[in-house]
C-alpha cells in the first residue's frame, strides 16, 4: 500500500483514457502546495469541458453531485463522480480507508470520510474525454446502493457535526422540515382519499406543503455556512460558498 511505502500523496487515475496525464500537475498542486488535503478533478465547472458527455451522463453526474453535496457537506463541488484523485498522508492516515464504500459508490463516501474529520478539497477543472466505452454501472443496484449509502452518510454527518456535541439549529431545520413534508403529503392523501379533492387544499396542508421547503432549504443555508472553507475551486482561490 502506498501508505506503508511512506509517499506523502497519492494519485489515483483509472486506465480508461479519460483521465489526461498532462494535468496531473494541475491536480497535485492544490495538496502539494498544502492547500488542501484532497483534490479531485471537475468535468463540469466549465460548459466546455462538458461538452464530450451525453445529456444522460450530464444529468447523472449534476444530480449526483448536489445529493453528495447535501450528504458530505462540501457545498459547490460540482462533480463528485470524477474519479482523478490526489490525496495527502495525513487524510490518507486519518479516514477509515479499510471500512469505505468498495464499488462506485466509492468516491462519494471517501468525501463524507473527509469532510467529518474536517480536511479541505479542492476541485480542479479539466475537459471531459470520452471515446466510446459504455458505462459498466448496473443502475437497478448502483441506484438504490449508493441512495442507501447517501443517506447514511448525511444522517451521520448530522449526528457528528451538530448533535454529538450539542443540538445546532442545522439539524433542528432540516428535521422539521422531513417531519413537515412528511405530515403535509399523508393530510393530502387523507383528505383525498376521505373527502375528495377539496380537503386537499385545506389551508393546514397548504400551510404545511409550504413550510417544508422553507424549513430545509434553511436548513442547506445553515449547513454552508457550516462548512464554508473547507473547498475551493484551484483556478480562482475562493472557497465555495454555495451549490
Amino acid at each position: 500500500m502506498a501508505y506503508e511505502a511512506g509517499f506523502d500523496v497519492v494519485v489515483v487515475m483509472d486506465g480508461d483514457g479519460q483521465m489526461d496525464p498532462g494535468i496531473l500537475d494541475s491536480i497535485l498542486d492544490p495538496v502539494v502546495s498544502g492547500k488542501a488535503d484532497y483534490a479531485k478533478g471537475t468535468r463540469l465547472q466549465h460548459r466546455a469541458h462538458a461538452a464530450g458527455m451525453s445529456r444522460w451522463r450530464l444529468f447523472g453526474n449534476l444530480l449526483l453531485s448536489f445529493l453528495t453535496n447535501l450528504s458530505s457537506g462540501y457545498w459547490g463541488m460540482a462533480d463528485s463522480q470524477n474519479g482523478y484523485t490526489v490525496i495527502s498522508r495525513g487524510a490518507l492516515g486519518t479516514i477509515p480507508v479499510e471500512e469505505l464504500y468498495d464499488g462506485y459508490g466509492f468516491l462519494n463516501d471517501i468525501l463524507a470520510a473527509l469532510n467529518m474529520h474536517g480536511f479541505r478539497i479542492a476541485e480542479v477543472p479539466h475537459p471531459a474525454v470520452y471515446d466510446e466505452e459504455e458505462s459498466g454501472i448496473e443502475y437497478t443496484s448502483f441506484v438504490p446502493r449508493l441512495s442507501g449509502l447517501l443517506l447514511a452518510n448525511f444522517l451521520r454527518r448530522m449526528n457528528r457535526q451538530y448533535v454529538s456535541e450539542g443540538v445546532h439549529a442545522t439539524v433542528v431545520c432540516y428535521a422539521a422540515g422531513i417531519v413537515a413534508f412528511g405530515v403535509g403529503v399523508l393530510n393530502g392523501v387523507s383528505g383525498f382519499l376521505t373527502g375528495g379533492v377539496a380537503l386537499v387544499a385545506s389551508l393546514p396542508t397548504l400551510i404545511v406543503l409550504v413550510a417544508a421547503p422553507l424549513l430545509l432549504l434553511l436548513g442547506v443555508a445553515l449547513d454552508i455556512q457550516q462548512n464554508r472553507g473547507l473547498a475551493y475551486r484551484s483556478d480562482a482561490h475562493t472557497d465555495l460558498q454555495g451549490p
